[in-house]
């Protein structure tokens, strides 16, 4: 029996010529036989079509879209383009291992309920593809079948334990009848969105072994600002809004209250130590400020999250500013020794 088609799809706009050769040299490096790699071209003004013109492979397609388009909206004609049975997004900087496919694809042989799979992370400096800062689970994840239930309690966390777009497989059938990624008036986080309405259709399967390396992007390299910080907390709402709202989900979660309580209240209290870092490295104006904090407290309104936003104010930027490197070098490290110490979670079911 052949194996299936899987189409990568990477979708690309003035990538860094490094970054974005070497992404597509790694997906077309997997030892899984049935590939086909689509780069879409969203009219690149730094030469990176020239670049993408001299790798010659029988797999590679270069497409683009009539005219430049908006990010979602690039991914979606991108993913239009995808001919496999199973299809996945790479982003343009990020790279995958060559065994990624080979050893995530069997998993949907074993559980044919699951609608899309994904694997270990490795988050590393941007401008530095061998760096390692640290695994997205770091075994805190079986290998395995997850159904609905079984998976919500991660999914809604939205955070790196719940990030699965990097490196993932969906089954193009369930993509398509998802709606696909550009929907739901998402600002950045599309994946989220569609991570709901593929739960919606059915469960995934996991591979605890690194399948890709992220690189990571910050407040030092301009990728966060306050637009961008409002954008991504709009979209975790929305995230929320519409899992809440899915008569397909309401019985998964009727289980789960407490747990996703507990996930939006980590989540604001999260977001809320990133507003404080956002006031220590770059300026922002009350106006943006007291409409931020009115987003987080629609997220969570308990006394910690409205004791910590009751800090917010432009009379502690100074303070915030004067603490942020100390208290940086004091999380990374707290956060290591955390993320060095978790034990696994129990073992996924054979089946979801």
């Amino acid at each position: 029996m052949a194996s299936p088609l899987v189409s990568i799809v990477i979708p690309t706009y003035n990538q860094v010529h490094g970054y974005l050769e070497a992404s597509v040299r790694s997906a077309l490096a997997q030892t899984y036989s049935n590939v086909e790699v689509i780069v879409s071209d969203n009219h690149s003004t730094n030469g990176a079509g020239e670049l993408l013109a001299a790798m010659s492979d029988p797999r590679l397609r270069v497409v683009r879209p009539p005219q430049h388009i908006p990010m979602t909206e690039h991914f979606t004609f991108a993913a239009q383009q995808a001919q496999g049975a199973f299809l996945s997004f790479l982003s343009s900087d990020d790279w995958v291992f060559p065994n990624w496919l080979s050893s995530l694809m069997p998993m949907f042989e074993a559980a044919p309920d699951a609608v899309f799979g994904f694997g270990e992370i490795i988050d590393v400096r941007h401008d530095d593809l061998n760096s390692s800062n640290f695994l997205y689970r770091n075994g805190a994840m079986a290998s395995g079948a997850y159904s609905v239930a079984q998976i919500l309690p991660t999914m809604f966390r939205f955070d790196r334990l719940s990030s699965w777009m990097v490196g993932d497989v969906i089954r193009a059938d369930a993509y398509r009848k998802a709606g696909g990624i550009g929907f739901g008036g998402f600002n950045y986080s599309s994946d989220w969105g569609l991570a709901v309405k593929l739960l919606e259709l059915g469960g995934c399967v996991y591979l605890n072994q690194p399948v890709a390396r992220y690189r990571s992007w910050g407040h030092a390299e301009g990728k966060i600002d306050s637009l961008r910080f409002e954008g991504g907390l709009k979209d975790i709402l929305r995230a929320y809004e519409m899992m809440e709202a899915s008569p397909a989900l309401k019985t998964a979660l009727a289980g789960l209250q407490p747990e996703l309580r507990k996930a939006k209240q980590a989540k604001a209290r999260t977001l809320t130590l990133g507003l404080f870092e956002m006031m220590a490295v770059s300026t922002v104006d009350r106006a943006t400020l007291d409409r931020l904090k009115g987003l987080l407290l629609s997220l969570d309104s308990s006394a910690v999250t409205r004791l910590a936003l009751g800090l917010c104010t432009p009379a502690t930027a100074p303070a915030a500013r004067l603490a942020y490197p100390y208290a940086r070098a004091a999380f990374r490290s707290k956060i290591g020794r955390y993320l060095r110490g978790r034990k696994p979670a129990p073992q996924a079911a054979s089946a979801p």
